[in-house]
């Protein structure tokens, strides 16, 4: 028989919420919001029996979750078992919770699930969910506000920022050679005074002089630095002259050079307000500065209460539409654990920050982690300071943004054996193949048009769905962005149903799509059909395990409680433990490690697209 929801507390003091599957009882996680709703409004104390409707309704909601699980809240919900002997929620919780939900956005399977959650509980006359707020409906107000921007930046004044670095560059850069805007991430140089065996004296200025050494090579756009450039607020002279020394390379090609403040640097920032005497170096605001056009650069200093307070950090539309990377320095679930992070990727877009961003570039961790959701991703670029890279893991990279139209690749580059010349040789020689194959076609075995176009004619049933695609994917960017203001009321009904309609069909059809794509190409692997590519990658995914598990592991090997928990447990207080001690501990003890390989978009040719489906 399962048991009722219970108002719990782990080891370190966070609340949590004690639910039921046919399986076992587990510890959901629930947010701030949903924490208050419990603890301050409905007066719930440890131990207390949470209503399972109440319960129910804010997994749904995405407010109390697995921090291990990978089903979406809808799934998630379904799978409760409920108690016999249920305690009813009482009218006073019931308008709570309703206006808790009404507060939300919900995406369309959560407004489903709730629908038929409420029809049996008191929440019913409480709570129209037709009239909540939809994470569909909220996405497009945002795209059509960031249109309509777009659309009237040509009327507008050049901001300065524009002025000081979307500007002509010279015909050597890399946006020049490859029709893009290129941004180079770096991270956590951690630069102090070293030893004799140092660059100059300086501890980790060898790492960060090979990432200058690779912005310079790739002939980048802009490089962005995401926090802790140093070790301490309060260099010494001789590690800013160094730095400073190697940022003039920088500032002699024109290449920009963005900061963050980082934990290290946040309590007194006058160091890197030195660094912006620097021609080339500035510091990320909330004020967009826009890279060519193209890319709108944002950044927010480490905070070390992050989610005190909702909507405090409004970010300033850009005058031209374009890509939105905010620079962060804190830690984000996902791909952080959820028990060493300081906010939850969504909670930080949606709540804390006003302003949607398509990317946060993120500090604070010496790995290299990254986490892509549908419509919005975390990347970490890891430490350049090889000293700080564990045995085990790579050595200490860069990461490269590559971004064309709305789109952008990212690729990870080892500061270790950069070549310049050997990657331009490479790249020269990937376009003479891929020259020579698109003219061989089908002549050549094993060339992916071929094989793509062999499996079509085994399968007749998707012709028909490619033309429908393609026709549509013309047609759409012929269409643009019409004037909806001036259509009726029905029409719209009719225009949003069928939008609804065809997205849901899409997006199933596509994720069926990438499920056999991901088993045919390989890590590395890239293929070209008629209209687009795409390439293989494998990534693999690390987060603490709970809380108990990680204490009970490392005190074992003598680290305390007190080494590794502030308000939580840690997770890069664990790796520098590890690291110090220098403790040789199966990864797989301490942490949830998952492995997938999967497929991304690189590029579509919308020209070969108008030359087929364009009647």
């Amino acid at each position: 028989m399962a048991k009722p929801p219970e108002l719990t507390r782990d080891n370190e003091g966070a609340w949590k919420l004690a639910g039921s599957f046919s399986s076992g009882r587990y510890q959901f996680s629930v947010t701030p919001a949903a924490e208050r709703l419990l603890r301050d409004e409905l007066g719930y104390d440890e131990g207390d029996i949470v209503p399972w409707n109440c319960f129910r309704a804010l997994v749904y909601a995405g407010d109390a979750s697995l921090s291990s699980a990978t089903d979406s809240p809808v799934e998630t919900g379904d799978d409760l078992a409920r108690p016999n002997g249920d305690v009813e929620m009482s009218d006073a919780e019931a308008r709570a919770l309703a206006e808790h939900l009404q507060s939300k956005r919900f995406d369309e399977r959560q407004c489903e699930a709730l629908s038929t959650h409420v029809a049996d509980t008191k929440l019913d006359p409480l709570l129209d969910v037709e009239t909540l707020d939809r994470t569909e409906d909220w996405v497009a107000e945002t795209t059509e506000s960031l249109v309509r921007e777009g659309k009237s930046s040509d009327e507008r004044p050049k901001s300065e920022s524009d002025a000081d670095f979307g500007g002509e560059k010279s015909a050597s850069t890399a946006s020049d050679r490859r029709s893009a805007t290129t941004v180079l991430h770096v991270s956590d140089s951690h630069l102090k005074p070293g030893g004799e065996s140092d660059v100059d004296g300086v501890h980790g200025l060898d790492g960060f002089a090979k990432a200058v050494d690779v912005a310079v090579g790739e002939a980048v756009d802009a490089v962005v630095h995401t926090g802790n450039l140093f070790s301490s607020a309060t260099p010494s002279d001789e590690v800013s002259a160094a730095c400073r020394e190697r940022l003039e390379r920088l500032h002699r090609r024109d290449i920009p050079f963005f900061v963050v403040a980082g934990r290290n640097e946040v309590g007194d920032t006058d160091t890197l307000d030195a660094l912006t005497e620097t021609a080339g170096v500035r510091r990320l605001g909330t004020t967009p500065t826009t890279i060519d056009e193209s890319v709108a650069l944002y950044g927010i200093d480490h905070r070390q209460d992050v989610e005190a307070g909702n909507g405090q950090i409004r970010l300033e539309d850009p005058e031209e539409h374009g890509l939105k990377l905010c620079c962060i320095h804190q830690a984000v679930s996902p791909p952080y654990s959820e028990y060493g992070a300081d906010v939850e990727a969504y909670e930080l877009a949606i709540e804390h920050i006003d302003g949607w961003v398509d990317a946060f570039l993120c500090g604070g961790t010496d790995r290299a982690v990254e986490w892509e959701g549908d419509d919005l991703c975390v990347y970490y670029t890891g430490t350049t300071d090889a000293a700080r890279v564990r045995d085990d893991e790579d050595e200490p990279l860069v990461s490269l943004f590559t971004v064309r139209g709305e789109s952008f690749e990212r690729e990870t580059i080892p500061l270790d054996g950069y070549d310049a010349s050997a990657r331009e040789r490479e790249r020269a020689r990937r376009e003479r193949e891929n020259g020579r194959e698109r003219e061989k076609g089908d002549e050549r075995d094993g060339h992916p048009g071929r094989e793509m176009q062999s499996r079509e004619a085994t399968n007749p049933d998707v012709r028909p769905l490619t033309e429908a695609i393609g026709s549509l994917a013309t047609m759409l960017d012929d269409a643009g962005t019409p004037d909806f203001e001036d259509c009726s009321t029905a029409e719209l009904a009719d225009i949003y149903a069928l939008f609804s309609g065809v997205k849901g069909q899409i997006e199933t059809l596509r994720t069926e799509v990438r499920d056999v794509l991901s088993s045919r190409v390989g890590e590395g692997e890239e293929v070209t059909g008629s209209f687009g590519s795409v390439s293989g990658r494998h990534r693999t995914r690390k987060s603490l395990k709970d809380s108990e598990t990680v204490l009970t592991e490392l005190a074992r090997h003598g680290v305390s409680r007190e080494d590794i928990v502030t308000e939580r447990v840690d997770e890069t207080k664990v790796e520098d433990a590890i690291e110090e001690r220098n403790l040789d501990i199966d990864e797989s003890r301490l942490y949830d490690i998952s492995e997938n390989d999967y497929v991304r978009r690189d590029d579509i040719n919308r020209d070969a697209l108008r030359r087929r489906f364009e009647e």
